[in-house]
């Protein structure tokens, strides 16, 4: 089984004077990791990704990362995953402002459920984009 280090998924919380930020997800890539999303993207697995993806937006978060302009090539740009297919990179992100609650226990168990949000997104990017196995 991979962790998520190996794949390069990382989990972060970064707390500031303006609040709270939270992410997660496929921070770094390489072209071998790039080419194994897109075929995954691309197959049946696809689907489980949108419904991650769908699962975290219902729940506050966005979606980035680092993405072409157009389609990879070879792909048309109706493709129904084509937005997905031009992701290098795919994070989800979701902030508070810090509104009198940061120093209590609800900052806690906000990282919590949004980390169990994203439990499939990460779950999918270390089963089908796996390890680095080249060079950057």
């Amino acid at each position: 089984m991979l962790t998520l280090a190996q794949v390069r998924i990382e989990l972060g919380v970064t707390l500031s004077g303006d609040g709270l930020l939270l992410r997660g997800g496929w921070l770094r890539s390489s072209p071998d990791q790039v080419d194994r999303f897109r075929a995954a993207v691309d197959g049946p697995a696809g689907k489980e990704l949108v419904d991650a993806v769908e699962l975290a937006r219902a729940a506050g978060f966005t979606i980035g990362g680092q993405r072409l302009q157009r389609t990879p090539r070879g792909v048309p740009a109706d493709h129904p995953r084509a937005d997905l297919l031009r992701h290098r990179t795919l994070v989800a992100k979701q902030g508070w402002p810090s509104d009198g609650w940061i120093h209590t226990r609800e900052a806690l168990d906000r990282v919590r459920a949004g980390w169990h949000v994203l439990d499939p997104l990460l779950d999918w990017l270390a089963e089908f984009v796996g390890p680095r196995q080249s060079r950057m």
